[in-house]
């Protein structure tokens, strides 16, 4: 099991088309359950209005659910070695 939680802060520039002038601003909280190669997460957050990769302009709540697979490239067989 794994959690984690992450907010972010951020000043819009000032543009010529002056189209915000307010602070962005962004929190969440995630949780992953894993069962040994797969497993499922959880995000939910809140945030601002503006600009956030991912997220709608509109400022509000969100969740979101997923199904993860870990890869464990350490642990492929060695190349069979060749006769001697």
């Amino acid at each position: 099991m794994a959690f984690g939680v992450s907010a972010d802060s951020w000043k819009d520039p000032i543009s010529v088309e002056n189209l915000r002038r307010e602070d962005g601003w962004n929190a969440n909280a995630e949780l992953q359950l894993r069962f040994d190669r797969w497993g499922v997460a959880i995000k939910g957050g809140s945030k601002s209005e503006g600009f956030y990769p991912g997220l709608p302009l509109a400022k509000g709540s969100y969740v979101g659910f997923g199904v993860t697979y870990r890869v464990d490239f350490a642990a492929r067989p060695a190349a069979p070695s060749e006769p001697e």
